[in-house]
């Protein structure tokens, strides 16, 4: 790897959470008040040099941006570090944006077309079109992933490129605040000619979306025998956010895989013959139909929350203490 000569001058801080809500927020709000950051680098997926830039400005003029994670981290950065600059790493041409969003949207069809053949009492075809889909889902995030790093191997050029008064800065504290899916930046970082590089360490459990792209970035296949687990983690998700109103999604993700994992694959062959027969096509359906099986099924987000408990999973929600 070539280094970067001027990111010796960077202490590189990770933050590694969900980017979605106030709550999350609050949790980036905290690390902001700690590191006193010159520059805060924020996710946004597949975005565009152009759209980047726009984002960075609108920060910078505290423009609401009707994102309430957005605009609190913006809030708080304006409380706890009031002259800092944001940057949005993924700058992609206009050309290869497009194709990403493409890329993600051929997966997302194929991943509803395996929803479809598990509700019409197909449940081997279901499973061949999720494993299309995680490696179309793959293909997507590998090569955002690839682009992020090429951001973080040339860190201080890029800054220095769009805030030139940071050209001469002999110290600039930066924090990354990105998604649970992206620790691979970490250890990229550590390679990369750095001042220092931290990272918070809680315990993370990854959405079964975030573990494919994970399995991707780090090459360990998902195994056959718990492609129907992850298949079941990923459809449950929404109905366990649905429930979990203030809780982390790492704790829903938790929960998720908690229900998925006592799915037996005779277990989720019967129950999509089962949902074809009785013409079932709603989460609330599969849900019952789990119980039947004698699955436990949380049904709120108390329950949640007792399942995490009696599992003794250190939740990532400030709500369950």
């Amino acid at each position: 790897m070539v280094i970067e000569s001027g990111n010796n001058r960077i202490k590189l801080y990770f933050h590694f959470g969900w980017h979605s809500g106030v709550e999350a927020a609050e949790k980036v709000g905290k690390y902001i008040e700690a590191v006193k950051p010159d520059v805060v680098l924020l996710e946004n997926a597949f975005s565009t040099e152009q759209r980047s830039r726009e984002l960075e400005d609108k920060f910078d003029r505290e423009e609401l941006l009707s994102n309430p994670y957005a605009d609190n981290v913006n809030r708080l950065i304006k409380k706890h570090s009031p002259n800092a600059r944001i940057f949005v790493p993924e700058r992609f041409t206009l050309n290869d944006s497009n194709a990403l969003r493409q890329t993600q949207k051929n997966s997302d069809e194929v991943q509803d077309d395996s929803i479809g053949e598990y509700l019409n009492g197909n449940p081997v075809s279901a499973l061949q079109k999720f494993k299309k889909f995680t490696a179309l889902h793959a293909r997507a995030q590998v090569l955002r992933e690839t682009h992020l790093m090429s951001v973080v191997k040339n860190l201080h050029r890029l800054l220095a490129e769009r805030y030139p008064e940071l050209l001469n800065r002999k110290k600039i504290n930066v924090l990354v605040a990105y998604g649970h899916a992206h620790t691979s930046l970490y250890h990229y970082a550590a390679k990369a000619g750095f001042s220092s590089v931290e990272r918070d360490k809680p315990r993370i459990y990854f959405t079964a979306q975030a573990s494919l792209m994970r399995s991707a970035i780090f090459r360990k296949p998902i195994p056959e025998n718990k492609l129907h687990i992850e298949f079941i983690a990923t459809w449950l998700m929404p109905y366990i956010v649905g429930l979990a109103k203030t809780l982390d999604h790492s704790d829903c993700a938790a929960a998720s895989y908690l229900v998925a994992q006592r799915l037996s694959k005779e277990d989720f062959n019967h129950i999509s013959h089962e949902m074809a027969r009785n013409q079932t096509e709603d989460l609330l359906g599969f849900t019952n139909l789990l119980s039947q099986r004698g699955v436990y099924v949380p049904r709120s987000e108390s329950e949640i929350i007792a399942l995490l408990k009696r599992k003794r999973i250190r939740s990532m929600s400030t709500k369950m203490g």
